[in-house]
């Protein structure tokens, strides 16, 4: 079910809140039609073990052209904390 810009913020930040360790520069929070491409392929993220979520936006989303993509879908993933 598509979520409004309010609920997917308050659903990121429970989500990084178990990972406490971290800081909010240890994330990156992406857009995406298509996010388990995105997620698993694009940024390699690993999906049973890797920090990560996706939510459905009510807004669509639009390429750098322009050009409508689908639904917008929002995600973080923890990046790499050396």
């Amino acid at each position: 079910m598509a979520k409004t810009k309010q609920e997917i913020i308050s659903d990121i930040k429970a989500y990084m809140a178990n990972y406490p360790s971290t800081k909010y520069s240890d994330w990156y929070v992406g857009i995406a039609a298509i996010p388990r491409d995105r997620l698993f392929i694009d940024h390699s993220v690993d999906e049973k073990n890797g920090a990560w979520i996706f939510r459905e936006a009510e807004s669509r989303c639009f390429g750098r052209d322009g050009a409508d993509t689908g639904l917008c879908v929002r995600y973080p993933i923890l990046r790499a904390v050396i």
